[in-house]
């Protein structure tokens, strides 16, 4: 079909045959325009979430949640240089999109740390958590499994299965290359002789039970810390993170079905990839502009100036950033340590009586 072509010819990639097209072939055309499209959203959501970063970073007063927060928000110049790059460079995309993976698990993290910093750290919000009877799981789960507790177990558990993701997610990408070089990956293909499937069912498990763990844990503190506003700061890291990983799974259903398919030049993996770029690029545009409300900087300038404090030199500050320490202290102790001391805050393992207002009765 004619949509079905011209969603093929979104990118550039490995060419099916040696013979040199005309340089102004149907190929080399939509990928030129579609380089264009994806330069000026990708620049663009970088300018954006790059001034939002940099303000953070000159009133950088509150150095663990600003860390945090600055992580979050290089969200989008991560996913959308990248993107733009794997598009750019052809030969170069596998180790672009593993760059881009690797970050992805570290964005919920900073998420869950930024949590816990607001408020008051682990042993705070295990004591709030605490306050509360016992919460039923979603539909269909709670026909399954018991209420959970909440309380520092809880805490606990959150953070692991979080943590767990940091580190599958590039694993993941790491077999998904070495299965690609010696080409039993079969990119978009629903097969149980290549590497995808597999890949994929793996990425999908480890994502869920993060995004499971990460909206609990906000459902148990929404209310709490509602002056802090992190319903919108969710849903930006819930939205990037689930318009990425399942518009993936639908070009590869559509590949399936041939609606995204092989051109005269281009293998339909190569397709399938370029049109996930290409949408990324553009998505991350409206994220930055989303991000740049929910993440504002306003509230830490305020505290700046009327605590007249200064800020952290800039060295150090810059060492804050870039120091992974914390996410090497949080892995040794979650999943690798014993128990931390707040996990002995843990409320009743009763559901809340009758009649009596639940906080979490609604979701």
């Amino acid at each position: 079909s004619t949509w079905g072509s011209s969603l093929s010819l979104v990118c550039c990639r490995s060419p099916m045959h040696e013979a040199p097209l005309h340089p102004l072939g149907p190929d080399e055309v939509w990928h030129k325009e579609c380089l264009g499209v994806a330069f000026v959203f990708a620049l663009s959501a970088t300018v954006l979430a790059t001034r939002l970063a940099w303000r953070h970073w000159v009133s950088f007063v509150n150095p663990t949640q600003q860390i945090q927060i600055v992580r979050i928000v290089m969200m989008v110049p991560v996913y959308a240089v990248a993107s733009f790059l794997s598009l750019a460079f052809v030969e170069h995309a596998p180790v672009i999109d593993l760059c881009r993976d690797v970050y992805e698990g570290f964005v919920i993290y900073s998420f869950i740390k930024l949590l816990v910093d607001l408020a008051g750290g682990e042993e705070s919000l295990a004591k709030l958590l605490a306050r509360s009877h016992a919460q039923q799981h979603s539909v269909p789960l709670n026909y399954v499994l018991p209420p959970y507790r909440l309380g520092g177990v809880f805490l606990f558990r959150v953070k692991q299965v979080v943590l767990q993701y940091v580190f599958v997610k590039p694993a993941m990408a790491v077999v998904a290359l070495v299965c690609e070089h010696l080409e039993v990956y079969g990119e978009g293909k629903w097969s149980l002789t290549g590497g995808y499937a597999y890949v994929t069912i793996v990425n999908n498990v480890s994502v869920t039970l993060a995004l499971y763990g990460l909206l609990y844990l906000y459902m148990a503190t929404h209310d709490e810390l509602h002056q802090f506003e992190i319903t919108p700061k969710l849903l930006c890291i819930k939205g990037v993170l689930f318009l990425s990983f399942w518009q993936g799974i639908v070009i590869a259903l559509l590949a399936s079905v041939h609606i995204v398919h092989a051109t005269a030049r281009y293998t339909v993996a190569d397709v399938s990839i370029g049109l996930q770029d290409m949408l990324v690029c553009i998505e991350m545009f409206y994220a930055a502009m989303f991000i740049e409300r929910a993440y504002s900087f306003e509230s830490y300038r305020a505290t700046a100036k009327a605590s007249k404090a200064k800020p952290l030199p800039l060295l150090e500050r810059l060492q804050t950033l870039l120091s992974f320490r914390d996410v090497y202290a949080e892995t040794r102790e979650c999943l690798l340590g014993s128990a931390p001391s707040w996990t002995q805050f843990n409320g009743p393992a009763t559901l809340a009586p009758a009649g009596k207002a639940d906080k979490l009765k609604s979701h």
